[in-house]
């Protein structure tokens, strides 16, 4: 109780029947709950269930959380939406979290585990919890946190790999591939790419693939964990913008814009668009550069080592091998495994790989 009167704005309310606990808007962001890419209301256990005196265990190595309350024992494991109540397997609709050291569950779980009262305020966006004369209000955040906004990488992931999967290889070189993708892809994007998406995008990212002879991956290859700048979040619209550096299947380094839409009451991806580095320069770190190539290259077992900054000259243009030239400053890395052992440099401002 100690710790949530020091991290929580509180306002206690005593009637004679029931005493109110209430987290506010104005509460700390990291313990505020919120509505996940399932649609579910997460909610801090240890606040709630301390609150109501139950007793709270961590166990760090198998990352599980037990909870005793008046003969009540719960348990379950982070990640896991199997959970055992009274010793009795229950099975929550969406996973336990741990967000910035903040560990989420489903309200309705936890909720129904201790026999509480569950009722959700549309009007004030709260959810209200009563257990045994008490009663807590709770504050939904509308908005994700930045942790959440990472999550929805998967759903990016997903679509990809529903439309791979759809490609038959069969039919590569007739014309019925595109029309067979596409019909055998649309029923796998449902719940995961909007309305949208599947009626306005699809063909034409088969299409291009298509055309491309399969060069190149279907989408961008981004690194959230190198670069993540949140443009728009709101309660049923997510754009968020990374990059992609040039490659041995992309000709050019390019800003990607992500659009994520509620339908449904599922997250699903609306928008992929890409802009390259002649039209919006991409004005990168070295720590980013590091960490996509390490996040790219480190998968197929090759070390990524930062070698130095060096000054050259470069063409910031749409024709990197003809016009005017200036000097720009480049960082080169070296790229090993046990086979080989190259330099890769790229300009910092255009993402461009150079060659001298």
């Amino acid at each position: 109780m100690k710790k949530l009167l020091k991290s929580l704005v509180m306002t206690v309310l005593v009637s004679s029947a029931m005493s109110s606990f209430a987290l506010s808007a104005n509460a700390a962001t990291e313990v505020h709950p919120y509505i996940d890419s399932n649609n579910r209301t997460m909610v801090p256990v240890r606040y709630i269930t301390e609150h109501f005196g139950a007793k709270v265990d961590w166990n760090g190595q198998a990352r599980k959380v037990s909870i005793d309350h008046k003969g009540a024992h719960i348990s379950f494991t982070i990640d896991n939406t199997q959970a055992l109540v009274n010793n009795k397997p229950v099975i929550m609709d969406t996973k336990p979290v741990i967000q910035q050291g903040i560990t989420y569950v489903p309200v309705r779980f936890i909720g129904e585990a201790l026999g509480a009262d569950i009722q959700w305020l549309a009007e004030t966006r709260q959810v209200s919890i009563t257990l045994a004369g008490k009663n807590m209000l709770l504050a939904v955040q509308t908005k994700l946190t930045e942790q959440q906004i990472k999550e929805l990488i998967k759903v990016y992931d997903l679509v990809e790999t529903a439309i791979s999967n759809s490609l038959d290889s069969e039919l590569w070189f007739t014309d019925l591939f595109e029309s067979s993708a596409k019909k055998v892809a649309s029923p796998k994007l449902i719940g995961i790419a909007s309305k949208r998406f599947i009626e306005q995008d699809l063909g034409q990212y088969i299409s291009y693939y298509h055309e491309a002879s399969g060069e190149g991956g279907l989408f961008p290859t981004i690194s959230f964990d190198a670069r993540m700048q949140i443009v728009e979040n709101t309660e049923s619209k997510v754009k968020v913008k990374t990059f992609q550096l040039e490659n041995e299947s992309y000709l050019w380094s390019e800003t990607v814009y992500l659009t994520f839409v509620k339908e449904g009451g599922k997250w699903t991806l609306d928008r992929v668009d890409s802009v390259p580095y002649y039209d919006e320069h991409l004005n990168l770190t070295r720590s980013e550069v590091q960490q996509y190539l390490t996040s790219i290259y480190e998968s197929y077992g090759e070390r990524i080592e930062f070698v130095g900054e060096k000054t050259v000259m470069v063409n910031t243009g749409r024709d990197v091998n003809h016009g005017p030239k200036t000097p720009e400053k480049t960082y080169v890395f070296k790229v090993s495994n046990q086979e080989y052992t190259h330099i890769v440099q790229f300009a910092a401002k255009t993402g461009q790989m150079v060659w001298e």
